[in-house]
């Protein structure tokens, strides 16, 4: 009964030391006096290019990221190696991208998203024909499809690579792309002033 508990710390609770490491890297951080090449990643949302803001219209001078590379060159033809399904997914993302969002370096990217829907047909063809479920070949006993796995998994990869390329429905909705000014002439301008 007289005995003594020692208080332990809880594995909730950090110690000195762990506080002593977060000083340390708030200080390094403070030290590099410069965001952008401190060696501390920060947690949060990832910053959007400056084309996507151009695209949105939500640039501002304040937020333009002055150490952004420029890029030349837009996409225009895909891979040699692509199947016929993965080339059409190449032309259909370029044909319904906004002019000048994707260039050469986001090759990969776009690669990447057209082979994942060609994949992703293809699965769903195969779901088409087998269903669902299929027999197992050795028991008999009803299994999940192969193609049900292989459509998800791809399902995944196109959203990844879509919403790093400003192609999700909910960075869409943002969009507000400027509208070219017509080659005809109206009359109407004239008297409007």
């Amino acid at each position: 009964m007289g005995e003594r508990y020692s208080r332990r710390a809880s594995p909730q609770m950090p110690s000195a030391v762990s506080y002593n490491l977060i000083d340390k890297a708030i200080k390094i951080r403070c030290d590099s006096r410069c965001y952008h090449t401190c060696p501390v990643t920060m947690p949060g949302r990832k910053p959007l290019p400056t084309a996507i803001k151009k695209v949105k219209g939500t640039l501002q001078k304040c937020r333009v990221n002055p150490h952004e590379p420029k890029l030349d060159g837009d996409l225009v033809e895909p891979p040699q190696y692509m199947t016929e399904g993965a080339m059409a997914a190449w032309h259909y993302a370029l044909e319904c991208a906004p002019a000048g969002l994707l260039k050469k370096l986001d090759m990969s990217i776009l690669e990447t998203w057209a082979n994942a829907a060609d994949l992703y047909r293809k699965a769903q063809a195969g779901l088409n024909k087998t269903g669902l479920l299929m027999k197992a070949p050795n028991t008999g006993v009803p299994m999940q499809s192969p193609y049900l796995a292989i459509a998800n998994k791809q399902a995944q990869i196109m959203t990844k690579a879509a919403a790093e390329m400003g192609f999700t429905p909910a960075s869409r909705s943002r969009v507000s792309v400027a509208q070219h000014a017509s080659d005809e002439h109206n009359p109407w301008d004239d008297i409007a002033g």
